[in-house]
């Protein structure tokens, strides 16, 4: 599972030997420890890994970082949430929304432009919501 959120990118896998630990893994010093609310010096550093920090941690406290992470969500838009110093951080989120933007206008003939905007000023309709009882799901409307 790939999670970023306005500061971090990690990924995270279920160790080979033992499915009660998981390992966050991340490219950017300082990610795997910020994620996990952790002191930076526990990342493990494998300078010739896929990923070059790394920290075992209990499947249950990454559970719990993810909850935590969902919950901290307090802005209306990702990209513009991202630290504007972190410009190399912004840049590749964009690169990654582009990227998705670009297969769901090959798997649906339509694509929005980076900077075109979704309020219905535009004409633009965002999509219809549902709100259930763990949050709320965006159902897209029919084609």
């Amino acid at each position: 599972m790939w999670v970023m959120t306005k500061n971090v990118f990690v990924s995270i896998e279920q160790d080979d030997e033992n499915p009660t630990v998981l390992l966050v893994r991340g490219r950017i010093k300082g990610d795997v420890s910020q994620f996990l609310d952790l002191a930076e010096a526990a990342e493990e550093v494998t300078p010739g890994a896929e990923y070059r920090f790394c920290i075992r941690a209990d499947r249950r406290w990454v559970e719990n970082r993810l909850a935590a992470e969902a919950g901290a969500v307090d802005y209306p838009d990702y990209k513009s949430a991202i630290d504007i110093r972190d410009v190399r951080r912004r840049h590749v989120a964009k690169q990654i929304w582009e990227i998705w933007s670009r297969e769901q206008g090959t798997r649906y003939g339509t694509r929005r432009r980076a900077d075109e905007s979704a309020s219905p000023s535009t004409g633009t309709e965002r999509s219809s919501r549902l709100t259930i009882p763990h949050g709320t799901y965006r159902r897209p409307r029919p084609a």
